[in-house]
């Protein structure tokens, strides 16, 4: 649609533009003086019917500076064969051709815009084409088809500036906490891991920790983007990196997941991402195609792993901005 909107303003431009230098010219053919009349008189006046010796001597003065031609007189046998005439002044302007020119400048704009018809519609049908080569649409979840907002729940709490710089650092922002999605270790041990990193918070570390699916929220739009999608004949799936902990207690905010014809979490297979291994086990699980796949994360890295593997990509910004990149790759 943005895309459209674009060529649009351009077509509208050139018309325009088209318009306006025929019309010029136009003008500038209408309005150049034409030769005058008498000027195919003076071949007639000059010379003989055969053509062999003037008759008549005529003066033509500058068209500039007076408007009138002077014929002296020439006497012959005592009779008075020319005299002093009007020059006949020639049209400042030709309706006429003006009007010519100025159909011709409108069937060039209508022209114009015919090719633009063409090359839209030519163009449309190589998008559905390529849109009907992507079958498939891969959603990461968070930050996508859900909020997830730590620093927001961490500010909740209140703790001290310099605490919760630390919780901060030490959980959210730490290895274990992306190596806690891979679901290797049960909940225990990685409270344990945590607390090694900061033991002077234990209390409030198993707190936040006891917490974290309050950082998930629901997103307006996702139900309604992806049901759209099912309709349209995508086939849809979920990639995330997710841990155990989480999803069992967010499962309930994902009003999505029943669209899904498939879905894999991290903590299920023990891989994460950007690591290849886990597009791998979808792609293999589902019988997918690479080429067939669009993967949609928040991540750069996220999406540079799914490029590696062949897929398409897009990284997620916001919803109508998600929604144009995958247009622009025919899926709409």
């Amino acid at each position: 649609m943005l895309e459209a909107i674009k060529q649009r303003r351009y077509l509208i431009a050139a018309a325009l533009l088209t318009i306006a230098v025929v019309l010029g010219t136009a003008y500038l053919f209408a309005s150049k003086k034409s030769e005058p009349e008498y000027l195919s008189k003076i071949d007639r006046l000059m010379f003989d019917k055969k053509n062999l010796a003037p008759k008549y001597i005529l003066t033509l003065p500058d068209r500039r500076k007076a408007p009138k031609i002077e014929v002296k007189k020439i006497i012959e046998d005592g009779v008075e064969v020319a005299q002093t005439g009007e020059n006949p002044e020639p049209e400042a302007f030709d309706m006429g051709k003006f009007m010519a020119s100025l159909a011709g400048a409108l069937f060039a704009a209508v022209m114009a815009y015919a090719m633009w018809l063409m090359y839209r519609l030519l163009n449309r049908k190589r998008l559905e084409k390529d849109g009907r080569r992507i079958k498939n649409v891969i959603f990461d979840v968070g930050n996508v088809l859900v909020d997830y907002d730590w620093k927001t729940y961490l500010k909740d709490f209140h703790f001290p500036e310099e605490e919760e710089k630390k919780l901060a650092k030490e959980i959210f922002q730490s290895d274990i906490w992306n190596e806690r999605d891979k679901g290797l270790y049960d909940e225990e041990e990685y409270i344990r891991r945590f607390i090694e990193k900061a033991p002077e918070y234990k209390k409030d570390i198993r707190r936040v920790l006891r917490e974290t699916p309050k950082t998930i929220g629901t997103k307006d739009y996702a139900q309604t983007w992806v049901q759209y999608l099912k309709k349209r004949g995508y086939r849809l799936y979920i990639l995330s990196n997710y841990s155990e902990y989480m999803l069992e207690r967010t499962k309930a905010k994902m009003n999505f997941l029943k669209y899904m014809d498939g879905a894999v979490f991290s903590c299920d297979v023990k891989e994460v991402k950007p690591e290849p291994a886990i597009y791998k086990i979808l792609l293999e699980d589902y019988g997918l195609k690479p080429e067939e796949c669009v993967f949609i994360d928040d991540r750069e890295e996220n999406c540079r792993g799914a490029r590696k593997l062949g897929m398409h990509a897009v990284r997620f910004h916001d919803f109508k901005q998600a929604a144009a990149d995958l247009e622009a790759l025919g899926v709409k």
